[in-house]
């Protein structure tokens, strides 16, 4: 089972981390004694600094008699706190007298006042605290000090998403919150790295990131097992109620920008409104937007792309317009309403007939001017348009931009049922993922269907071959001509088999409380070749229409979420309906989990 695993993983990570740090010790104090003849030649600058009641020795701090340590064990937090704020090495041979030493810390030390003053110092100077904290944790003295923390140290993540144990991940995203706050992320987190220097309270975040995943590994939910942690260490390391309070809800919610910008429908504004609910006010906004950044960017080398940070940033701006504005809905119809105006009067100007402009929006229901900004809507005019002047049956259109790191795929085709379900098939035929789609459905029977793709290295589709190989595929779906099942289960073969006999547990979620208009099916699954197109179908065969598709990947797991209504348009609310779609995609996707038997039989 994935207990015993992570058991037998956590065993062997404390086997090696133990071997990892002895060999660091070993390694300076060989480095230490090779260059004493050359280091006592000169008189050390940092001879002259105050570090009572320690000394140095070799440049590095030195504990000359153990009982400086024995006598008063906060010392060994002072040790590296000095260490940290002054900058000075700890000598070898005192981490080694450390690491036999940890039993001092007891609970007497963990409730000294001085002694979390000092280490919450560590943990929010101005000095990035990580490799300090790295050496604390390698001493086993931040687990001792921090008991919750032992618990998530070499604790690995049971799945193909996470790169790091949970303490190792924990202290990367420390490290992220600096490197956010020097300004060295911004060419990828530009929003991010602005708002962090305008947040009231850095006490609050670095203490929120250091406990954010601290009851992973327990049963239950960590967020909700997490918050509960921080309302006892937060009063211990000196925070005040208020602050205490704000730490607890960003554990509580460190995921909840996240899911909210990856799974739902931006456009919805009942999404944004919902998401405000419980923010409720700016900053704890700043707090949470700057959190989720460092969370995702310590989770792996390739999780962060910049479609993530476009949807992150999307929500954050919409929600802070909400927050600091607090736009009635009145004001929010006639910004609709402008965004039409705006459209025909662009068109108007470049020379476009009144009469064409008129009869092109009247095609368009309201949502569709909701959904996609300005720019968006007049490249779909000359897009349609040009369809029409070739006098083609439909229009397939590759874009260019690659700020999202994700290319934009617009079919434009007379609707029929089962049309986004195909194009979902033959994107993942041809060998890339779609990370988003939404469906627009015109009044005069033209669909117009877009989809944000990328490769396998998660970047856009920017070689002419594979754009027009891309193209061709599509139009002969388009025409009948392609056997999708046929493509998708070559592609399915050509992925390890070590990866292709995981097993995924399924859960399927119907939703119809968080869209005032549409059903939300939430669907987490083994990530396969054309899983999108195996959902799909199977939606379209019971008679659902599809309005957006949003695909987050997580290693091997894949989290679909789909917006739909039933014939008549309206939500899918009867039992007897909705169990009949959990059972119709538990039956495909079951096949998708056992395929690696079918394919070796």
């Amino acid at each position: 089972t994935h207990k015993d695993v992570e058991r037998f993983m956590k065993r062997y990570f404390l086997a090696t981390k133990t071997v990892g740090n002895l060999t660091r010790i070993f390694c300076a104090a060989i480095e230490t004694e090779f260059n004493k003849p050359l280091r006592l030649k000169f008189l050390s600058f940092k001879k002259s600094e105050n570090v009572y009641p320690f000394s140095i020795e070799l440049n590095r701090l030195y504990v000359q008699n153990r009982k400086v340590l024995t006598e008063n064990p906060v010392n060994i937090i002072k040790l590296f706190f000095i260490s940290h704020i002054k900058n000075i090495d700890i000598h070898p041979r005192t981490l080694r007298l450390i690491t036999r030493l940890t039993k001092l810390i007891n609970s007497e030390v963990r409730y000294d006042f001085k002694a979390n003053q000092m280490f919450l110092d560590i943990l929010t100077s101005k000095r990035d605290s990580t490799r300090t904290l790295r050496i604390m944790n390698e001493s086993n003295i931040l687990g001792k000090f921090i008991p919750e923390f032992q618990k998530i140290v070499c604790l690995m993540q049971f799945d193909m998403y996470h790169s790091y144990t949970v303490d190792e991940h924990t202290i990367f995203t420390i490290s992220n919150l600096h490197s956010l706050k020097n300004g060295k992320f911004k060419s990828f987190a530009p929003l991010a790295s602005e708002v962090i220097l305008e947040i009231g309270s850095y006490r609050c975040l670095f203490v929120a990131m250091l406990l954010h995943d601290i009851a992973k590994g327990k049963k239950g939910d960590h967020s909700v097992n997490g918050s509960i942690v921080a309302s006892t260490i937060c009063p211990r390391l000196g925070l005040s109620n208020d602050e205490t309070e704000i730490v607890k809800w960003l554990v509580l919610h460190h995921l909840l920008l996240s899911k909210t910008a990856f799974r739902y429908e931006l456009g919805d504004p009942k999404t944004i409104k919902d998401f405000v609910k419980k923010v409720k006010n700016v900053e704890r906004l700043k707090l949470l937007l700057v959190l989720t950044v460092a969370d995702i960017k310590g989770v792996g080398p390739e999780i962060w792309n910049d479609w993530k940070g476009s949807l992150i940033s999307d929500l954050y701006l919409k929600s802070l317009d909400i927050l600091e504005r607090k736009h009635s809905s009145k004001t929010k119809i006639e910004n609709v309403q402008t965004n039409k105006e705006l459209f025909k009067i662009n068109l108007s100007k470049n020379g476009i007939n009144n009469e064409v402009i008129d009869k092109y929006t009247n095609n368009f229901y309201e949502n569709y001017w909701k959904i996609f900004n300005l720019q968006t809507i007049i490249n779909h005019f000359y897009i349609f348009k040009k369809m029409l002047d070739e006098e083609k049956k439909y229009q397939i259109h590759l874009s260019n931009e690659s700020d999202l790191q994700a290319t934009e795929l617009i079919v434009i085709a007379p609707d029929h049922h089962g049309l986004f379900s195909l194009i979902s098939g033959l994107v993942a035929a041809s060998g890339y993922d779609v990370v988003s789609a939404k469906i627009i459905t015109r009044s005069d029977g033209y669909a117009l269907d877009t989809f944000f793709i990328q490769n396998k290295e998660k970047k856009p589709i920017s070689d002419d071959f594979s754009r027009k190989k891309l193209i061709k595929t599509i139009t002969s779906g388009l025409e009948g001509n392609f056997n999708i099942e046929k493509a998708l289960n070559m592609k399915w073969e050509e992925i390890p088999a070590r990866f292709r006999a995981v097993q995924a547990p399924t859960r399927i979620i119907v939703d119809n409380k968080t869209s005032e208009n549409f059903t939300i099916l939430d669907i987490k699954c083994k990530n396969a070749p054309g899983v999108l197109y195996k959902i799909t179908k199977t939606l379209t065969s019971l008679g659902l229409q599809i309005n957006t598709a949003t695909v987050s990947t997580y290693g091997d797991r894949v989290v679909d979420i789909f917006y739909l209504k039933n014939a008549f348009g309206l939500k899918v609310d009867d039992e007897t309906t909705i169990a009949k779609i959990k059972k119709s995609i538990l039956k495909q996707l079951e096949e998708i989990n056992f395929t690696e038997q079918k394919l070796n039989s």
